[in-house]
């Protein structure tokens, strides 16, 4: 009898493992050949890890730790080279996020012959591929989720699920609202009280620890600002431009002169959040136009980002500002300077893409047909929210989370609409 793991044959998942880490590996050649690894909040963490090494003590409250810290291991035993070892870890880790969301489309669905192709689908996708490649968190932030979801699914490990609850959201503190959602799920599953509290003590008892750090280093109380400060500095920014009918980058200017003339992070901090969320509450239909609008950038190809790693000149700067403002065909237009021919080269990636989303949402449709409804609502909000969180500052990376819940319910639809192709068959 061969030997399986959650419905995949440990060969499949050998050879997954192997595909997925050859095409990471190579692509990361060229990444690091064309200097494409580094986005400008890659400086950031660079800096931040080397401030760790440095001075032994962790100087932000605007970025969350553990990606600074991930940095910061391997500078520890390499100055010259720790970004380099840093990919290498990051490719190892998307490559078992490959096996991983395969894993996960059986514990979902329970079926076998199709946990495969979820696997395949996350293996070549340009923007997970990307990721890995890129001195970014959402690459260790992608793992920890899905290896979270594989242990939070069996709802039997709560001091492990509070610990990887604490860690996503020390990585990307985005993560922190589905905390509560995850919370709730896991108590109208279990109906057990003694989980439910162990799990909320050990999560947010870890995470009340850092928030205490921040406070008595700064006076800022909160584990991270960089939720107030995106507020202003894009949500807020991007409607006090609509109003004015000014260009976003022109206003974002106006925004950070006024940003940087508070000295401290904490009352940058302060500032922001009280200044933005004056002016969004002050407009709040027009804001959620706004933020609804703009968040489906998330769902934008990454296909101009992954070309550009292989050298080709492309992307001009700006290119979300005139989406924003003045549609997506200016922006397609801006993006590629105007050379048709390289868009039409990359168009089968955008056609993919949206294949990928039509047959998302029938598996999606299909899954709510389930007669347990609860973990397919639970996972369909998740994506939802790290699609939509964005608003004004959404990219395609902000989908990375999502990435794999889209593909597992893609996959779903797959399997359905092959089984109603076969009954129509059939009936003939």
């Amino acid at each position: 009898m061969k030997s399986e793991i959650l419905g995949i044959r440990t060969n499949c998942i050998i050879l997954v493992f192997t595909l997925a880490l050859i095409l990471r590996i190579l692509f990361a050649f060229f990444a690091y050949t064309n200097n494409t690894i580094c986005l400008p909040d890659s400086y950031d963490y660079i800096n931040l890890a080397d401030t760790i090494i440095k001075t032994h003590s962790y100087s932000s409250i605007f970025r969350a730790p553990l990606y600074p810290l991930f940095l910061a291991f391997f500078q520890y035993f390499s100055t010259s080279y720790f970004l380099a070892f840093a990919l290498a870890a990051q490719i190892l880790m998307d490559s078992l996020t490959s096996v991983m969301v395969g894993l996960l489309f059986f514990r979902i669905f329970g079926i076998k012959s199709f946990s495969l192709i979820a696997s395949l689908l996350y293996l070549v996708s340009p923007l997970a591929i990307q990721s890995a490649s890129s001195i970014l968190s959402e690459n260790l932030f992608n793992f920890l989720f899905i290896l979270f979801l594989l242990i939070f699914t069996k709802l039997q490990r709560p001091v492990l699920t509070g610990i990887f609850m604490a860690l996503l959201t020390l990585t990307r503190t985005v993560f922190l609202p589905l905390t509560f959602l995850f919370l709730i799920f896991m108590f109208l599953k279990t109906r057990s009280f003694k989980k439910v509290i162990l799990f909320a003590v050990i999560c947010y008892g870890i995470l009340l620890g850092w928030g205490l750090r921040n406070y008595f280093e700064t006076g800022y109380i909160g584990i991270s600002s960089v939720s107030a400060i995106n507020t202003y500095r894009y949500n807020a920014c991007a409607l006090e431009a609509k109003l004015q009918n000014k260009p976003f980058l022109e206003m974002q200017k106006i925004f950070d002169e006024k940003l940087n003339s508070f000295k401290t992070q904490k009352e940058q901090a302060e500032f922001s959040s009280e200044t933005g969320w004056k002016i969004i509450l002050e407009h709040p239909l027009e804001y959620s136009i706004i933020q609804l609008k703009t968040s489906l950038n998330a769902l934008l190809p990454s296909s101009g980002d992954f070309a550009r790693a292989f050298g080709v000149k492309i992307g001009d700067s700006g290119t979300l500002s005139v989406i924003n403002s003045q549609g997506i065909v200016a922006g397609i237009n801006h993006y590629f300077s105007g050379n048709l021919s390289l868009f039409l080269i990359l168009l089968p990636l955008s056609i993919l893409l949206v294949i990928e989303y039509i047959l998302a949402l029938i598996g999606s449709v299909f899954s709510l047909m389930k007669s347990d409804k609860a973990l397919i609502i639970l996972l369909l909000i998740t994506a939802l929210y790290f699609i939509f969180v964005g608003g004004p500052a959404s990219t395609p990376r902000f989908r990375i989370p999502a990435e794999p819940i889209i593909f597992i319910f893609a996959v779903y639809g797959i399997k359905q609409l092959l089984e109603r192709f076969k009954r129509s068959k059939d009936g003939k």
